[in-house]
């Protein structure tokens, strides 16, 4: 079982988002008309997996907002993830632990997002057992949640989770001695996702350490914006805006899930299976060993497709890795290669029945298993 535990924090494993200050003052303009008022400071904001700036921005009239921005012409992939946010995030019932979209605005190949800011710190990496807790709680909530007709099924966002099929059946070159003794089982493990993922649940479909910002503080009152979006904006947002790396031990209070792009319809076990293997992924406060534990309890609520979904991950991972990077994103491949790697210890755990550390599901079934 592969002990390492990479930094997901790492610069190199991020993108590397320009200055907010970067952005061509028209579009800034755009971003000032739609919230009517002028922009006095802004905060930068590092991280994610996109080329466009981001900041937190303090507003004439006193308030405190999320943007971000990114031009089709530096990544049409995050160009489209931005417009396809901008509908989930418009749909999103208010119960929802979600960003509110304040507006969101188009200049030449410019897309600019602009929300409420989530105040309080990221869960991690690395996570903590109060970060998992409240991290869990909030993908409880969306599974009582009905997905709205806008959003697509998860089979139409998530294309590549019969990755361990198709790299043993196009890339048996590129896997390594582990790959080549577990790719077989994974990819029964893995095989018919379409039905076994399939639901009416609403899903966010990218949980991750960074995308969940803790706020111990209560329900923030709404931040209305006091201009309308120009017509050529009728789709609206992401949003999401923290404090610094700060510990999440001993944390209370609500999470806000941010990064809606992937926002989508499926079981509703999804995100906390998702959860779970970004736990091995980013890593545990206290180690690989209570990173490895912490996931196990996390599937162990679950039904057995959990099991097969973290294995598809895995897989869908490894497979990305292999491909040419998409333009404006270096550091994509890298990020998803250690990504596959990371997960090695839970995935041994799904695969092999005898093995010490394999979880029951609650009612003590062995559930996990390839067949």
């Amino acid at each position: 079982m592969s002990s390492s535990m990479p930094d997901f924090a790492a610069p190199g494993l991020f993108a590397r988002r320009p200055a907010w200050r970067s952005v061509p003052a028209e579009v800034r303009l755009a971003v000032e008309q739609v919230l009517g008022a002028r922009m006095c400071a802004s905060r930068d904001v590092s991280g994610g997996m996109s080329p466009g700036p981001a900041a937190i921005v303090e507003l004439a009239d006193g308030r405190r907002v999320f943007v971000k921005a990114v031009a089709a012409s530096a990544s049409s992939e995050s160009h489209r993830f931005y417009k396809q946010e901008a509908v989930v995030l418009a749909a999103l019932p208010r119960s929802v632990p979600a960003p509110r979209l304040l507006g969101v605005t188009e200049v030449g190949d410019w897309c600019a997002l602009v929300m409420t800011a989530a105040e309080g710190v990221p869960a991690g990496p690395p996570w903590t057992d109060d970060g998992i807790r409240l991290v869990t709680a909030a993908c409880e909530t969306l599974a009582g949640i009905a997905a709205p007709p806008v959003l697509p099924p998860i089979a139409d966002l998530l294309t590549d989770l019969d990755g361990w099929h198709r790299l043993l059946t196009e890339h048996p070159g590129r896997l390594d001695p582990w790959e080549r003794e577990h790719a077989p089982a994974l990819a029964r493990l893995s095989a018919g996702w379409p039905q076994w993922t399939a639901g009416r649940t609403l899903v966010h479909q990218d949980i991750r350490a960074d995308n969940a910002v803790i706020d111990p503080g209560p329900e923030p009152a709404d931040i209305p914006s006091t201009a309308a979006a120009p017509a050529s904006a009728a789709v609206p947002g992401l949003a999401a805006i923290v404090g610094p790396r700060e510990s999440t031990a001993g944390a209370g209070g609500r999470v806000v899930l941010v990064d809606w792009s992937f926002g989508c319809a499926g079981a509703d076990w999804l995100d906390r299976a998702r959860l779970a293997a970004d736990i091995v992924g980013s890593g545990h406060h206290d180690g690989p060993a209570a990173a490895l534990e912490a996931a196990r309890r996390v599937l162990g609520t679950l039904p057995g497709g959990a099991g097969r979904f973290v294995a598809a991950l895995g897989g869908m991972w490894r497979y990305r890795s292999v491909l040419p990077a998409p333009p404006g994103h270096p550091t994509l491949r890298g990020w998803q290669r250690a990504r596959a790697q990371a997960v090695r210890g839970l995935l041994e755990v799904l695969i092999e029945p005898s093995h010490p550390a394999r979880p029951c599901d609650a009612a003590g079934r062995t559930g996990f298993a390839a067949r």
